[in-house]
């Protein structure tokens, strides 16, 4: 009789003689992503990190991913009773940080359920107005000539267009500016290492800040609410949705469950936005051709206008360009979760408790699923169709984010609106980081100078590590 493989017998790299189980955590904080494939180069699709408490599973085929994400009951995502939040015994912050992301079971099923609604296919076109409006408005300060951030920029719109879209307050009035940078604020300390290493109530110390900023957010949101509440609910922001919404048997959301699910959707929707939109404008921005093609595109069709909602699908090369765009580049490029049981992993038998990590970031590039996986290609996704689990920018089974097909809209929407209008160069010479531990941004921006879109494209040479994620001309 074989004696079943175990975790003990997963390779993997040994522990730091020095700092143990440590040495991992700091080389995976320092650059998740190199870290993630450097373990698939020298261990293949699964790798073990560390030894008991304190390890980790890593898998990286896509059938794999399809066992754990498609199997929500068995693989279950951190709640916030069971990850180190020095803040989880708080009671005016757990509002803000109880969102749909860290229930599991029928506590998640329930949420979702009445979540869905807001963000349902058949009730996106609410939303399209309100991304127009704020997209002309916010970039009507671009100026031929001018040279600006890229990513500060999208930073900042995409918090505007979350105020409007997510919460219904304009950004420009009604203390909306005050609400955008209030909610950056405190998700920023949330996830500050200073808050985790030094969670002291003490005057100075961040974790301080964060309270004091989150108590200020929760009472401005349940304020919100309460006015919102007294008059009309038209459902043109996902708020009023949500204080609207109820299940089969007529219960609807609390106000914590309403603060927490609208504080997630903020952060998700903001930042994987901004991300999303910086890198795939500078992708087109190295790629003069495809550009072109897809500027011709969108004059065809728009003629210079916003496109309607009906319109969104009538572009196809756009709808490539952002598909290859989170491939690249996926707004987040790993996920975790923890078994609630006994399960085999391949060859191996792995016990309850066990920490399972997958990335989009490294299944995006196998070669045997998308040949010359480094180089920008939209037209690939004219002949391919991947499944689920080769492509989950969104991530993927019953678990998928509900906002994918929003963000889609979203992107298509300021993109077809951006590109008609504008011709950015990137300035040349400029060193390009990708960082970020889960999501993905530029480490020290993307300085580009804007023209007139006349289609005269050019490139130059820039530096960074943005080389290793995609080749680029220049």
């Amino acid at each position: 009789m074989t004696t079943p493989l175990t975790i003990a017998d997963i390779p993997g790299p040994r522990l730091n003689p020095i700092l143990g189980w440590r040495g991992f955590v700091v080389e995976f904080a320092r650059d998740s992503i190199g870290f993630l494939h450097k373990l698939n180069d020298a261990y293949g699709e699964i790798a073990q990190v560390g030894r008991g408490k304190m390890s980790a599973t890593f898998t990286f085929h896509p059938d794999y991913t399809r066992q754990i994400l498609s199997n929500p009951s068995l693989f279950y995502s951190y709640d916030l009773e069971s990850v180190p939040f020095p803040f989880s015994d708080i009671e005016s912050l757990r509002s803000l940080t109880t969102a749909i992301a860290m229930m599991n079971g029928e506590q998640h099923k329930h949420q979702r359920r009445l979540m869905a609604p807001s963000l349902h296919a058949s009730h996106l076109h609410h939303y399209v107005n309100g991304i127009v409006d704020i997209t002309e408005r916010f970039f009507q300060k671009w100026k031929p000539g001018q040279v600006t951030d890229l990513y500060a920029d999208m930073d900042l719109f995409a918090a505007f267009l979350a105020m409007k879209v997510f919460v219904g307050m304009d950004p420009e009035g009604d203390n909306g500016r005050y609400y955008a940078n209030l909610f950056e604020e405190v998700l920023r300390l949330i996830f500050s290492p200073l808050v985790f290493l030094f969670p002291y109530n003490f005057p100075g110390f961040p974790y301080r800040r964060l309270i004091r900023r989150g108590i200020e957010l929760e009472q401005g949101l349940k304020g919100l609410i309460e006015a919102r509440r007294k008059r009309p609910l038209d459902g043109s922001d996902i708020l009023s949705v949500f204080l609207q919404t109820h299940d089969e048997d007529g219960n609807m959301m609390t106000d914590d469950e309403v603060i927490g699910q609208t504080v997630a959707i903020f952060r998700g929707g903001s930042k994987t936005s901004a991300s999303a939109l910086t890198w795939t404008m500078f992708l087109l921005a190295q790629h003069p051709r495809i550009l072109a093609a897809l500027v011709g595109e969108l004059d065809a069709r728009l003629h210079g206008c916003p496109p309607s909602f009906e319109q969104l699908n009538q572009l196809p090369l756009l709808e490539n360009v952002i598909k290859e765009s989170l491939r690249l580049l996926p707004p987040v490029a790993w996920g975790i979760r923890v078994s609630m049981d006994e399960f085999d992993l391949g060859p191996y038998r792995l016990g309850k408790g066990s920490n399972v990590i997958y990335s989009a970031h490294v299944t995006h590039r196998r070669p045997d699923i998308y040949k010359d996986p480094s180089r920008f290609d939209p037209y690939r996704w004219f002949e391919i169709k991947p499944s689920p689990y080769e492509y989950f920018p969104f991530s993927a089974g019953p678990r998928r984010c509900l906002g994918a097909e929003f963000a889609m809209v979203e992107l298509k929407i300021v993109l077809a609106i951006l590109l008609q209008r504008f011709r950015l160069t990137v300035l040349p010479g400029q060193r390009i980081d990708r960082a970020g531990l889960t999501g993905s941004s530029p480490r020290y921006g993307i300085k580009v100078r804007i023209d007139r879109q006349d289609g005269n494209f050019q490139t130059f040479p820039i530096e960074g590590n943005i080389h290793r994620f995609a080749e680029l001309t220049g």
